[in-house]
């Protein structure tokens, strides 16, 4: 290697080193970047695949669709409630006067709070009396021995 005096030698290693440096920095950020991708797609398949707790999350997916038709069966109940009243009032079946149309007015309008307390009372009634008839003291299948 000969090189002219004054002539300033190009620094070829330490190009190369920082040209490698940055590669190499690149590539770990790639990969990084990569790594991170294949972590989640192989998270989405096992929870898509996996059996693990499949059960509460039906039973949770259930849940939602019992609340969603509770809503809408709800407010069906109400729009129901209103043209029932309202024919009433046109047809002349009711009187806004009479005790019995205030009455039956504030029954359909509380009746979706109160209707599940009374029929749990009268389940919990009509099921006590059948045990005392049938003699059936305990209710619960695991204690009858015949599951």
């Amino acid at each position: 290697m000969t090189t002219v005096i004054g002539d300033p030698a190009p620094n070829y290693y330490e190009t190369a080193y920082a040209q490698l440096i940055s590669s190499y920095g690149d590539l770990v950020k790639k990969v990084m970047d990569q790594n991170l991708k294949l972590e989640q797609q192989m998270a989405d398949y096992d929870n898509q695949h996996s059996t693990d707790y499949q059960k509460s999350v039906y039973e949770n997916e259930s849940t939602e669709k019992i609340k969603k038709i509770y809503g809408t069966m709800f407010y069906v109940f109400y729009v129901f409630v209103g043209i029932t009243i309202l024919y009433g009032l046109y047809k002349g079946v009711f009187s806004l006067k009479t005790p019995a149309y205030l009455i039956a007015v504030i029954f359909l309008l509380i009746f979706p709070f109160v209707i599940y307390s009374v029929e749990e009372i009268g389940y919990n009634i009509i099921k006590y009396v059948w045990d005392l008839v049938t003699e059936n003291v305990y209710s619960n299948v695991y204690l009858q021995g015949d599951y």
